[in-house]
């Protein structure tokens, strides 16, 4: 399964890809619409151990194809490259099991890594465990998680943290620069966890987290200490005196009684929290 199938309509992307790989015994296979990428995962779908896809592929989104694949009984990790730098397509991502997302322009050797990283852990056997996994199958984690709750009859948060530009979506904070941003807040982010929490990265500035036995009281304390490390970082690294941090929490039971309610409720609570800063952005302006 040494190989990789890359979704994508633009040609210098697909080069680039193979350029990267080239030193490596990893064959690609392209494709630019459905109907080829269908054709290529028909005749090789035991060679493939990941898919690299756009999601804005002019008259079809890839994570449509990805879900369709699914369906189709393909179980191949894959991995979002785009451009779309957007809360919601980051959350359709995860709800159609994306492994990883990675936002254009990048740096080479920080998709090459990304690739090796996602590969390895294709290949790993069901026996071994680690956190990086869990992003492969995150909708399965977190449904055995609500029903380890459920059973216990005890409180579960999940919770997404994202970094963002203080003045929205800007072309130059995709890719390099946000992955420099990354480099810096989640390894601090990351140290207010137990081990038996779950946080880890999906993209640079996106991160998905798991607290078991944390109330809907508590969610405010970690959102707290989140912000507060996130300040004392920004007093120190003046690369983020131009971002923010943004984290949404939904607990089981009191908000959902399903992991069918997670990502809805998450998506609800984000453009909540949008809609909020915009009528506030407008009262200044007023």
């Amino acid at each position: 399964m040494n190989n990789i199938l890359v979704l994508d309509n633009s040609a210098y992307i697909r080069h680039r890809i193979k350029g990267i790989l080239k030193k490596y015994s990893i064959g690609i296979h392209e494709a630019v619409n459905s109907n080829e990428f269908f054709a290529v995962l028909g005749k090789n779908k035991n060679e493939i151990g990941l898919i690299i896809t756009e999601v804005n592929l002019e008259k079809e989104d890839g994570l449509d194809i990805m879900a369709h694949a699914k369906k189709r009984g393909h179980e191949i990790p894959f991995l979002v490259l785009t451009g779309q730098n957007k809360k919601g397509i980051f959350i359709k991502s995860i709800e159609n099991g994306a492994a990883d997302y990675i936002l254009k322009p990048f740096d080479d050797d920080f998709l090459l890594d990304r690739i090796l990283t996602n590969m390895k852990f294709s290949y790993e056997s069901d026996d071994s465990f680690d956190k990086k996994k869990v992003s492969m199958d995150f909708n399965r984690y977190i449904s055995g998680e609500i029903k380890k709750a459920e059973k216990g009859r005890y409180e579960l948060s999940a919770f997404m943290c994202v970094i963002s530009n203080k003045d929205g979506d800007d072309e130059e904070d995709v890719g390099n620069r946000l992955d420099e941003v990354g480099r810096i807040v989640y390894p601090k982010i990351k140290q207010l966890f137990w081990d038996t929490d779950i946080f880890m990265s999906f993209g640079s500035c996106s991160y998905l987290g798991v607290l078991p036995f944390c109330t809907f009281e508590n969610t405010k304390v970690v959102e707290g200490k989140i912000q507060e490390v996130f300040e004392e970082l920004a007093e120190e690294n003046r690369v983020l005196d131009r971002y923010e941090v943004e984290t949404v929490f939904v607990t089981y039971p009191n908000e959902i009684q399903s992991k069918a309610e997670l990502f809805p409720k998450l998506k609800e609570k984000l453009a909540l929290m949008d809609a909020e800063k915009e009528h506030k952005e407008v009262g200044l302006d007023g």
